[in-house]
């Protein structure tokens, strides 16, 4: 995934599904939280005091019904930056004093290298102040490969896969948030399908292709380039509307929804490729395969 991309993968993750911090800090890094009934996004510009040069990935606030009674300053750490020793210090300061409240510092990486460093502990130099951040990279982050999971917390599952997608057990993962993307709505699905399509290797996909040839299960390339590209053309034979119907019913079949006789002769015997091509973008998120051509 360029590094561009996996940046902005990481953080939106974050964004879509705020109470994701405090999953990833009390469930599996095991740090205490207080008791809190909301988790959002901090509104507006809540780095104030921060200098323009220095730009916080997000800030997140755990509230209870009155007030914020923990922030955390999420930052996505791609290599390692020695300059971060100084300003993640001020990040969490500044937002500590703007918010008034404990404050913790969240680093998310890929890299297991940048997860090692980034935990060391940071000297501010005020005796007894240091700062130890708290990581979650490879080696923390959970291998998510039930489907009940997945379809709980989506944006743990593509998370499970942007950290996983590449090893032993990149298939079972990546089947789990594939299958979850069904709980989301059009634009979420569209972009986690993005997320969980570049973060495969190469192995993992083509064992999902030749499923997907002996109907079994989804196809990615496939979704990429139908649902992501939505009408590029990315390939002569893929564009033909036989291949399109096929790969909406791949797509009901493996979130597995009953697709009854009706519908699969209707899906097979259009020929109309930008309704083939809505078909496909409703059958990631429907509840029932006849929702797919309901309104046709």
């Amino acid at each position: 995934m360029p590094t561009t991309t996996e940046h902005e993968a990481l953080v939106s993750l974050f964004r879509n599904r705020p109470r994701l911090a405090a999953e990833v800090l009390s469930g599996v890094l095991g740090v205490p939280l207080p008791g809190f009934t909301e988790a959002r996004v901090a509104s507006g510009n809540r780095t104030e005091a921060v200098p323009a040069i220095h730009e916080v990935d997000l800030v997140l606030e755990l509230r209870d019904e009155e007030r914020a009674v923990m922030a955390v300053v999420v930052e996505v750490q791609r290599d390692k930056d020695p300059r971060k020793l100084f300003t993640w210090p001020l990040y969490v300061a500044s937002v500590r004093a703007e918010l008034e409240c404990p404050t913790m510092l969240l680093v998310v990486t890929p890299d297991a290298a940048v997860e090692r460093w980034g935990r060391e502990a940071i000297e501010i130099g005020h005796p007894g102040w240091v700062l130890t951040p708290l990581v979650l990279g490879p080696t923390g982050v959970p291998v998510v490969t039930e489907r009940e999971t997945a379809a709980r917390m989506p944006e743990l599952a593509v998370l499970s896969v942007m950290e996983h997608g590449e090893g032993t057990r990149g298939y079972e993962v990546a089947l789990a948030a594939i299958h979850a993307l069904g709980h989301l709505d059009e634009d979420k699905a569209k972009s986690y399908t993005s997320y969980i399509l570049t973060a495969l290797s190469d192995a993992v996909r083509a064992r999902l292709e030749a499923e997907m040839k002996q109907g079994n299960y989804l196809e990615p390339t496939d979704l990429e380039k139908r649902i992501l590209a939505r009408g590029e053309a990315r390939g002569e034979a893929r564009g033909e509307a036989k291949g399109e119907a096929n790969a909406i019913l791949t797509v009901l079949s493996a979130r597995g929804l009953e697709v009854s006789d009706e519908v699969r002769a209707a899906v097979l015997a259009c020929r109309d490729p930008e309704k083939l091509e809505r078909w496909l973008v409703r059958a990631v998120t429907c509840e029932r395969a006849e929702d797919v051509i309901a309104e046709d």
